[in-house]
């Protein structure tokens, strides 16, 4: 239920059910806080986070673990506290690892902080410099502002490292049969599936759909020739 939660925004609803074992005394483990950090991330709540973070060691003795830190990152960063983000992970007691800082990297794209951004991905590019998701992060930050001679930069980074970025792609379970669809992938039903989705899209021409394309518009130049990539994907 907390998962749920968490996967649908809905923080306030996790709080008040969390609230709610513990009068009934059932005891939270360190996975019941990791969901349970997650939704408050997911619903903005700061305050709420950093009491529930705090009280695993000292209330429960449950020593957090690098996820329940890359948690804590993310709740900052997407709340827009990005210095105290980064002196939050500073002051880890244990390593941080890639995932730690590809959190607040991942801040850094949503409030487009161009200079701690570039800052966290270079350390991400030392850590692990074959994970394609950090350069991509990067080169969207940079596209995001109109930055081009920027994501090209990264490009070619990415083209002398010869890192690899694997296509994105949707998929559900049907039947206990896995049904994946990218551009480029045929399928028995891909006529009525693309249909589909074009009938999605038209409803999300809606003034009240707010979507974000800032950061395709340097990739659209390079994919005319697959005009459904962007809009099929997500």
């Amino acid at each position: 239920m907390l998962a749920g939660c968490a996967q649908h925004g809905l923080g306030r609803e996790a709080v008040e059910i969390f609230e709610q074992m513990k009068s009934e005394q059932v005891l939270p483990n360190a996975v019941t806080f990791l969901v349970l950090l997650c939704a408050c991330s997911h619903g903005g709540l700061v305050h709420e986070g950093w009491h529930y973070f705090r009280s695993m060691s000292k209330v429960y003795g449950i020593m957090p673990s690098r996820e329940h830190y890359a948690s804590m990152v993310d709740l900052l960063g997407r709340a827009g506290y990005l210095s105290e983000a980064e002196e939050f992970i500073e002051n880890m007691p244990i390593e941080p690892d890639s995932v730690v800082w590809a959190a607040l990297l991942g801040a850094c794209r949503i409030h487009q902080n161009v200079e701690l951004g570039r800052r966290v991905a270079e350390r991400l590019f030392d850590m692990d410099p074959q994970d394609s998701g950090n350069y991509v992060l990067l080169s969207n930050l940079y596209a995001s502002l109109g930055k081009w001679d920027e994501v090209e930069e990264v490009r070619k980074l990415m083209i002398d490292r010869h890192v690899i970025t694997r296509p994105g792609y949707s998929w559900t379970q049907i039947k206990k049969k896995i049904k994946s669809l990218t551009g480029n992938i045929q399928q028995e039903r891909i006529g009525v599936i693309y249909a589909t989705m074009k009938e999605f899209y038209n409803n999300m021409k809606d003034p009240s759909y707010d979507s974000d394309l800032k950061s395709l518009k340097y990739d659209a130049e390079e994919e005319k020739e697959d005009a459904h990539a962007h809009l099929y994907h997500s």
